[in-house]
């Protein structure tokens, strides 16, 4: 069953007033640099992960447990996130899954958490950010360091890149004619290199191109969650710690066990897939992303920011491969599971042609006729 999903940002940082009325599966933003589409992917992180905690809290209610310890402050989620000067006094966030309704303003904080999901809204959920800064991370490896310098969202993203190491020690991407590889070399010291299937060379992972160091802990974490992830394991772990600290095990009883809640979401939010990656591997990742999503056993939602124009213009033969029934290196978007925007000026901008099964991507060429409109005045001088 698909709940609707919707968002509303007025006024918050560089956002003038955005409304996203019913969010797709895919969701793909694209505009200049601080143009806001971070924050956009930031605030519906939030807001995912406060309707995964009031999920949690009611489950618990319903088995005769108030758990007073999950506390949802929105103040601490935007000072993780570096957010905390972007409220103004006329700052609006709204946001609304079924029957939840949570509204922030700066006068009145958050409100709407008090709200009890109902047996039938209940959800179990996962959200993994991956950060733009993850290309830090083999160096981190190398050094044995934390990267806590880098911010909580990079840390969310490090934490995750362990977790998915520990189960993944080696992994194709044959797009790019390399595989990764992790072993110990001992002392406890684990080594990570990367191998060139083609070329015949093996290097260490910190000292791989760029482009390898920032694609393979985003492909060896959405690989991990797609593929090998239980997320019921990981609900029922939560629900016994939280038990387990408040001393309330005993007093539990429920008639609905973990397993039996049917709705099971992951949800993925990736800064910059394209960095440091030439445009035939930016489109190559996509099919991977594309098709790692859609063979997951759990539902799963993509919710990419970007500065790359040939990704949104992959988006339309990805749909085109839908429509007819084939598919571009194992990956086809159904046009009703996506939504593509541009932002300008703190709004956002459609870019769905609609009925039509179509990106509009006029918007993107402006710069390349600009550049050329120069070099033609350059030639008329």
């Amino acid at each position: 069953m698909k709940i609707q999903e919707q968002l509303s940002i007025r006024k918050f940082g560089p956002l003038d007033e955005i409304k996203m009325e019913n969010i797709s599966p895919f969701l793909f933003l694209i505009g200049e640099s601080g143009s806001g589409k971070s924050t956009i992917l930031k605030v519906l992180a939030i807001m995912r992960h406060i309707y995964k905690q009031i999920g949690l809290r009611s489950y618990l209610k319903e088995g005769n447990i108030s758990d007073s310890s999950i506390v949802l402050s929105f103040n601490e989620y935007l000072h993780n996130g570096g957010m905390e000067k972007y409220v103004k006094d006329n700052t609006e966030i709204c946001y609304s899954r079924g029957n939840c309704k949570l509204t922030y303003t700066k006068t009145g904080g958050l409100q709407g958490t008090k709200k009890t999901l109902d047996e039938s809204e209940l959800s179990l959920e996962k959200i993994s950010f991956l950060s733009d800064k993850r290309g830090a991370i083999p160096a981190l490896l190398a050094n044995n360091s934390s990267g806590k310098s880098l911010g909580f969202y990079f840390e969310e993203t490090f934490r995750d890149f362990k977790t998915a190491n520990e189960l993944i020690k080696d992994m194709d991407l044959p797009f790019l004619g390399i595989s990764f590889h992790e072993e110990k070399a001992g002392n406890s010291v684990r080594r990570y290199s990367i191998k060139n299937s083609n070329k015949n060379y093996e290097v260490n992972f910190e000292d791989a191109s760029s482009g390898m160091q920032t694609l393979t802990p985003l492909t060896l974490i959405t690989e991990y969650y797609t593929r090998y992830y239980d997320i019921v394991k990981d609900a029922n772990h939560a629900i016994l710690t939280l038990l387990a600290r408040n001393d309330s095990l005993s007093s539990f009883k429920h008639d609905m066990n973990i397993g039996e809640i049917n709705q099971r979401n992951i949800h993925f939010f990736i800064e910059e897939p394209e960095l440091s990656l030439f445009p035939s591997a930016q489109c190559s990742l996509i099919n991977l992303l594309v098709s790692q999503c859609k063979s997951s056993k759990n539902h799963i939602t993509l919710s990419v920011a970007t500065h790359s124009p040939y990704i949104i213009n992959h988006l339309n033969l990805l749909m085109k491969a839908y429509d007819k029934k084939v598919k571009v290196e194992d990956a086809a978007l159904n046009y009703d599971d996506l939504s593509v925007y541009s932002i300008e000026e703190g709004k956002l901008i459609d870019l769905k042609v609609q009925n039509a099964h179509l990106i509009n991507t006029d918007v993107l060429s402006n710069q390349i006729e600009s550049i050329y409109n120069l070099y033609d005045e350059i030639d008329i001088k």
